[in-house]
């Protein structure tokens, strides 16, 4: 593969700053939530029981899948958005009237579906019994009845990031990120139905809405918020787009849940709460790698067509940083895994857990190597790839699931995470090379680190005396720290970092 050099160009024009601002923001969406989610947590266990806690995690899944029942208009609309110009305030406006249009039917379809498929998954697929049952049964109703405002949502941070204001997205984020936690505290102690749960958590995406609307509304007053059923470029746009991007979005929410409802049905219930709360946690990492990958997202629709260099160094930048920065926590978490959750959770929960979120930890790192290829291929309008690999991960993803859950048990269902995502990162990676036109040197060169970063984690599943552990620990962050400095690092990072701390910058 021939093209682009090995090292990216260091590119100093106002976007990078942009971007720069626009991933701090993304940071802090989805930190403010993992922080609360970790004091939280444990407290939730205690007042809910396993069981009660572990039926609380499955809302939490459907409720991510439902508002992804966009089939793809959300991102969709992001990158049109993001493709138009600034000044044609007339094509803003139908994209967006189209959007709203097509994601109305598309949420009334799911409604009608999901609401009456509600006993099959609650008694056939998750095996419920008994009061437990009912409680999901009713509260999959409600959170199909609260499918178009899930739906309204997306939609309107979909319009935010595609005018790149990641600001008022993300406030719209952390508040619907703290209720996700919050909520449930609070009503515990008054009520530990599951369906009064959820109708609280309903509640509170209704008010964000009315927010996120608001400020959408107050950004582009030129739009006129109609149903549009006319006809236009934008209509078969975004329905070319989104009918590429639907088998991602319909068999991605069943392939990325896969394990949870394969733990319950063929373990327990119980047994769910001791794997959904390490990779709750390890799901959290991807506030790193979304909040860079999300805001270059756009960026990759705006710039690849005039300046396909621009594009590959962006590309090449993104995959470095998220490495960078997603490799300490995760070594922490390896290193420590049942010493912190011992004092998180107790030894008990940290016996069990403690193999699993090692494993799942290693999944997050490599799921974050993964991101930046899979938006580089949707963003610049090529979604059908992804959909393929997707389509026909999740049958091969399912077998080696169950077996490894047969044989291994929680563990298996770990291990088996860390497969998909390798593969399905190895696979994105190297078609997104092919279209960049990246040197083979270039393509090893971003293997490499990964590759060591997996051996050194996968080291410390080995057991060790705490002394050693501390030194390996202590060295290699420090290494990490110096090769980040040295050799990811671009001039104007650094000087941006010690411009942060007071020190002087370099010239």
């Amino acid at each position: 593969m021939m093209g682009v050099a090995d090292s990216a160009p260091n590119l100093r024009d106002p976007s990078r700053t942009r971007v720069r601002r626009n991933a701090v923001w993304n940071l802090i969406g989805q930190g403010l939530p993992l922080a609360l989610a970790v004091l939280l947590v444990p407290r939730l266990i205690h007042g809910m029981g396993t069981e009660l806690f572990g039926a609380l995690t499955l809302i939490w899944a459907f409720l991510n899948y439902f508002s992804l029942f966009d089939l793809g208009l959300g991102r969709a609309l992001t990158q049109l958005i993001a493709e138009s110009a600034e000044e044609d305030k007339k094509n803003e406006e139908d994209l967006i009237s189209k959007a709203f249009t097509l994601s109305t039917m598309l949420s009334l379809i799911g409604l009608f579906l999901l609401f009456f498929s509600a006993p099959f998954l609650v008694l056939k697929a998750l095996k419920l019994q008994g009061a437990l049952a009912t409680e999901m049964l009713w509260s999959l109703r409600a959170l199909a009845c609260g499918l178009p405002v899930l739906i309204y949502g997306v939609m309107c941070r979909a319009i935010l990031e595609g005018k790149r204001h990641f600001n008022l997205s993300n406030v719209t984020k952390i508040p619907l990120g703290i209720s996700t936690y919050l909520i449930p505290l609070l009503v515990i102690p008054f009520s530990r139905n599951l369906f009064v749960i959820v109708g609280w958590l309903l509640a509170a995406r209704i008010l964000i809405l009315v927010w996120a609307f608001a400020q959408v509304r107050k950004m582009m007053p030129h739009v006129t918020w109609r149903f549009n059923w006319k006809p236009s470029p934008n209509q078969r746009k975004l329905l070319r787009f989104g009918k590429s991007i639907t088998v991602s979005y319909v068999v991605t929410p069943f392939t990325d849940n896969a394990d949870r409802f394969l733990v319950t049905s063929m373990l327990s219930i119980s047994m769910l709460a001791y794997y959904t709360t390490p990779l709750e946690l390890t799901n959290k990492f991807s506030i790193v790698s979304l909040g860079i990958a999300g805001v270059i997202f756009p960026e990759f629709a705006a710039r690849f067509l005039r300046s396909p260099k621009e594009t590959a160094s962006l590309y090449l930048r993104g995959m470095k940083y998220i490495l960078a920065a997603l490799f300490p926590p995760v070594l922490l978490v390896t290193a420590y895994a049942h010493e912190g959750l011992s004092v998180w959770l107790g030894p008990k929960f940290a016996d069990a857990g403690s193999p699993v979120i090692q494993w799942l930890a290693l999944a997050a790192l490599i799921s974050g190597f993964r991101l930046i290829p899979y938006f580089f291929l949707v963003g610049i309008g090529r979604p059908h790839i992804a959909a393929r690999y997707d389509f026909f991960e999740l049958p091969i993803y399912a077998g080696v699931l169950y077996v490894l859950i047969k044989t291994l048990g929680l563990q298996g269902a770990a291990i088996a995470a860390v497969l998909r995502v390798t593969v399905g990162g190895l696979l994105y990676h190297f078609l997104s090379g092919r279209l960049l036109e990246f040197r083979s040197s270039t393509f090893m060169k971003t293997l490499l680190p990964l590759a060591l970063a997996t051996i050194i984690l996968l080291g410390f599943h080995l057991a060790m005396v705490p002394l050693l552990k501390a030194i390996l620990v202590f060295g290699i962050l420090a290494l990490h720290v110096y090769f980040v400095w040295v050799l990811v690092l671009e001039m104007d990072d650094k000087n941006f970092i010690l411009k942060r701390l007071g020190r002087p910058v370099h010239s």
